[in-house]
């Protein structure tokens, strides 16, 4: 059992810890105070003793990061910032490629048994409006995505079939199949 405490100033952990494929626990830090390399970073502790293996500082400071996924199939981890999602090598911490969006996307971010990375893009702290799920193939590129007239908020998430689910601000729940085609649509 440890514990992890700041030596370098005060900071806040945000988001969840995800576990990577090797085993290290990665989290998101915040500095409290705006510092000259930003603000944002992940650190990769070592699960027996919380040493710090890596540490990952986005190039992308426009906003808060504060969830990661991890596809230990691919030895990625991805993350979302303000219009990009991010893939880092799950044993070093470097980034791997970029996928730049035409929105904020939301922070959740899905990985499908298959590799695909799903993602919700939107406008960020608005209701209504147009929103889209996106595909990405584990190398960054756009497989598919799929609009809709309203704001996701819930999601995405997807099952052992690769079929992703999400909600919007206006009730509807969605299911999509892996080549996101509507599975089926409700409003609730």
């Amino acid at each position: 059992l440890w514990g992890r405490y700041g030596s370098e100033g005060p900071f806040l952990f945000v988001g969840e810890v995800t576990i990577a494929g090797n085993g290290l626990a990665v989290i998101g830090k915040v500095a409290a105070e705006s510092s000259p390399e930003g603000r944002f970073e992940f650190w990769a502790l070592d699960p027996d003793d919380g040493e710090i293996v890596w540490t990952h500082r986005p190039r992308f400071q426009d906003s808060l990061c504060t969830g990661c996924a991890a596809d230990p199939a691919n030895g990625r981890i991805y993350f979302a910032t303000k219009n990009h999602i991010v893939a880092i090598d799950q044993d070093d911490g470097g980034e791997r490629w970029v996928h730049t969006g035409e929105n904020y996307f939301i922070p959740q971010i899905a990985i499908a048994r298959n590799g695909t990375i799903y993602a919700a893009e939107g406008s960020l702290g608005e209701t209504g409006g147009t929103s889209k799920l996106v595909a990405l193939t584990h190398q960054g590129q756009l497989d598919w995505d799929f609009e809709v007239e309203n704001g996701i908020t819930i999601g995405p998430i997807t099952d052992a079939e690769a079929y992703v689910y999400f909600a919007t601000d206006e009730g509807e729940v969605w299911c999509l199949d892996p080549d996101g085609e509507v599975a089926w649509a409700r409003e609730l």
